[in-house]
């Protein structure tokens, strides 16, 4: 005689010896299972040219809890500082939901490549065997995050990778100063990027960012190219000059609809004398208020000593 499901309302399989002979009539089958809990399984008996049977109704319960299991996945895309949610269920080793389970479920970050931080509600209670996370936030860029949920004596579970994008564009940070000190009417540039309010580059951004005198002890001029467009979230300055001697000045960047920055100060400094190599003054230069005078005159450098003719300018 055999046995089989007649009714399977939880898609279960019948495990066990599902095949036994007789014994006076009498077949009895022992050590079957189901591993799917629900309500409502029948199993049916027959036989070779007999006619079968039907078992009343029986109920399949979960047995012990053991692990937790992503059953809602968090978004594969992020912005930057916005809610998103995952859902986890307690189950048994079967995969059936433990419903009578009111267990505290946490969750944190598993792989954290932007070395960010997880805000929002990281610990519920479950309801009925399931935790429900809503409004957590990340808010560094990169690819490549994992959360775990988990709860005290059963096995984690990690979720699928999801990747953190910049948030909208907000403010201007130096992102390389310029130079501490330089010489006057000498090129020197900076480093600006377009940053949303985590810090993120915003690499989609392609701005036009100014840069001026924010503060200007001497009334200088800042020369060179003074407006360029943001590539990728970044903006670059060089060639930039100052044409006055003078110390404590910054400069500031700008860009419509942005929170501006300004620069660490600056030292200008006079240009350093310029030595021709190998040049050297007279060894018996004449006196610069003579200059204008020739000597022609014999009797004249008799005079003076010396047996030279010279002429008269």
């Amino acid at each position: 005689m055999t046995v089989g499901l007649a009714n399977n309302p939880g898609g279960a399989t019948l495990g066990g010896t599902l095949s036994v002979t007789a014994a006076g009539g009498v077949a009895t089958f022992s050590g079957l299972v189901l591993n799917k809990a629900a309500a409502g399984y029948t199993l049916g008996v027959s036989a070779s040219g007999i006619t079968g049977a039907i078992t009343a109704a029986m109920t399949v319960t979960p047995t012990a809890p053991s692990q937790m299991v992503i059953t809602g996945q968090p978004p594969a895309s992020v912005t930057a500082g916005s809610g998103f949610g995952l859902q986890a269920t307690i189950e048994d080793s079967y995969g059936n939901v433990e419903t009578g389970d009111n267990a505290v479920v946490t969750v944190a970050l598993a792989n954290n490549p932007g070395g960010s931080t997880l805000g929002g509600t990281t610990s519920v209670t479950a309801s009925q065997g399931v935790a429900g996370f809503s409004g957590l936030t990340l808010t560094k860029a990169a690819s490549g995050y994992t959360l775990k949920v988990s709860s005290s004596g059963l096995s984690g579970a990690t979720t699928s990778a999801l990747t953190v994008a910049p948030a909208a564009a907000k403010q201007l940070v130096i992102t390389q100063q310029p130079p501490a000190s330089v010489p006057v009417n000498t090129g020197f540039g900076l480093q600006t990027a377009v940053e949303d309010a985590y810090g993120n580059v915003v690499t989609s951004a392609s701005n036009a960012v100014k840069v001026a005198l924010a503060n200007n002890p001497t009334k200088a001029k800042l020369g060179g190219m003074l407006s360029v467009g943001a590539s990728k979230g970044v903006a670059v300055f060089s060639g930039l000059t100052l044409n006055k001697v003078g110390s404590g000045y910054t400069l500031a960047v700008s860009s419509k609809g942005l929170t501006g920055a300004t620069t660490n100060a600056i030292t200008v400094t006079s240009m350093a004398a310029i030595s021709l190599p190998g040049a050297t003054a007279p060894a018996n230069a004449p006196d610069p208020l003579l200059a204008p005078l020739v000597l022609d005159s014999p009797d004249l450098w008799d005079g003076l000593g010396l047996k030279k003719r010279a002429r008269w300018a």
